[in-house]
């Protein structure tokens, strides 16, 4: 999920409220809570929890 790194999270309700799975893999194997927490992204780490994420 681009969106994750890029602290969009507009984006990211988007992507959810579209029915993707919050804890889809990407091609590296990471969701977007953990892509989130490498990039530093404090705030897309919470909205994706806040999300039920794993």
């Amino acid at each position: 999920m681009p969106a994750a790194r890029a602290r969009d999270l507009e984006s990211i309700d988007l992507f959810i409220q579209t029915g993707i799975d919050i804890d889809t893999l990407d091609s590296f194997g990471n969701t977007a809570l953990i892509k989130a927490g490498s990039e530093g992204q404090i705030e897309a780490v919470e909205k994706i929890f806040g999300l039920g994420a794993d």
